[in-house]
Parts: C-alpha cells; structure tokens; sequence
C-alpha cells in the first residue's frame, strides 16, 4: 500500500534545514523564509522578538481571509511572541497561531500543506547567511 501523502505540482516543500536556510523543492534558500503553497520568499528577519506587528501585517496582508493556520519557526530554541502580536494574528486574519522551533515548524508546515489546509511558515534561521 503506498501511503506517500499527495503533494499539489505547484507546492512548496521543505526537503531540509539547517540553521542558515532551507532545502525547498530541492533548492537551497540561505536565510529565513516565509512559505505558503503556492510562494517562498526570503525575509529579513532572524529572531522572533525583532518581528513587529507591522512586520507581521506586511507579511501576510495577502493572506489575509484565506489563511487558516500561521507557523512562526523561531530558530533552534523555542521563542514566544507578544501578546499583542498573537491578539492582532487572532483579530486581523482569523487564524490559528502556533510557534514553534525552527525545524518543529517545517515538519508542521509539511503535513498541514499536504493535507490541503491554508498554512503559512515564517521560518527564521539562526544565523545570516554570509
């Protein structure tokens, strides 16, 4: 029985991580990233404590109403976010927030993306990339 989860063409994949970018569709990303299906994008941002409330809005102000779930990876030690952050998330896009380390939200990212749910990652890596 082959149980590989299906994966829409047009999907972004994360093969790999480390804690200066990520493996995407087998293409190496140095830095971090923001991830939805159908966009990778690379971000300038490497802690979650650096992430405003603008930044988030700019972020995902095109995801708006059609985002169900957002990952923030906050590198390899887990980070928490503002409660102001998490209330303007709640109120603004009417999702669910979940942070996470860095590679626990890329594992995440994978499945809820392969279930076919409107996941969003914004992945931050350790360390900028030289």
């Amino acid at each position: 029985m082959d149980i590989t989860p299906y994966v829409p063409q047009h999907a972004h994949v994360i093969n790999g991580y480390s804690t200066t970018g990520f493996m995407i569709n087998g293409t190496l990303n140095e830095g971090s990233i923001l991830i939805a299906e159908g966009e990778c994008r690379a971000i300038s941002f490497h802690e979650a404590s650096a992430l405003t409330s603008e930044d988030i809005e700019n972020l995902l102000q095109s995801y708006q109403g059609h985002l169900e779930i957002l990952l923030i990876g906050t590198g390899t030690k887990q980070a928490s976010i503002s409660k102001g952050m998490v209330e303007l998330i709640a109120r603004k896009f009417n999702c669910q927030l979940e942070v996470m380390t860095t590679g626990s939200a890329c594992r995440t990212y994978n499945i809820l993306m392969s279930e076919g749910r409107l996941v969003v990652a914004i992945l931050l890596v350790d360390k900028a990339p030289v």
